[in-house]
């Protein structure tokens, strides 16, 4: 099987995180694979804040949809989208009446992507939440014209995880890919029970079509 491939398939999320924590240059490691990731124009619209404090990790976990879901982790980066890439900075990608803040939301995906990628290959376990962007941009004393979109959370793995199952013939995902005369097409699904989410979870859609997009980027199809 394609290297690559293998470690797409075998990546996945943890939801019982260990204690140990990690050595420094797989944390470094981790972290350059995000600095590397492609992004619309190269503005690399983001920066990165590393949390080993329990304390704040816990309280950054509160903040996340469905963070109750995982016992906290005992290293969390925090990605932060910088706004001087986002609307009319004359960065933009995207064609439409939000110029930028798509592009950018999608930038910062693709480096989340990277992160969980180089982790699942060190063989650290993780997992990727969306917090409350105002209240994590408070305990992380983030400028208040930036903002919080991602929380990649790690820890060495505990045990062998299994592998990842497929569902009715596939794979769960939030989109499907639609192959057309050689062109890639990603359609999005609406939000399902949108009333019932927060919006915050809605957009965080933009950032797993980022993820996607970066899979496609590694593993051309053509």
């Amino acid at each position: 099987m394609n290297a690559f491939l293998k470690l797409a398939k075998e990546r996945k999320t943890t939801y019982d995180f260990g204690a140990q924590k990690l050595k420094n240059k797989d944390i470094l490691n981790i972290l350059e694979a995000a600095r590397w990731s492609p992004s619309c124009t190269n503005t690399q619209p983001w920066s990165f804040v590393v949390v080993t404090d329990s304390n704040l990790i816990s309280k950054l976990m509160e903040t996340a949809n469905y963070g109750d879901f995982h016992t906290p982790p005992p290293l969390m980066i925090a990605i932060i989208l910088r706004s001087k890439f986002c609307e009319g900075k004359k960065h933009s990608c995207f064609r439409g009446t939000v110029e930028g803040v798509f592009d950018t939301y999608m930038s910062c995906g693709i480096a989340a992507s990277h992160m969980l990628l180089e982790a699942e290959n060190l063989g650290i376990s993780s997992c990727l939440l969306t917090p409350k962007r105002d209240t994590a941009k408070k305990l992380l004393k983030v400028s208040k014209e930036d903002t919080v979109p991602l929380l990649s959370g790690s820890a060495m793995r505990k045990k062998e995880h299994s592998k990842r199952k497929e569902k009715d013939g596939r794979l769960k995902t939030s989109c499907s890919i639609i192959i057309l005369e050689k062109r890639m097409l990603i359609q999005k699904e609406p939000c399902r029970n949108a009333d019932n989410i927060r919006r915050n979870y809605c957009l965080s859609r933009t950032g797993s079509i980022g993820r996607i997009a970066m899979t496609i980027l590694t593993f051309p199809l053509f």
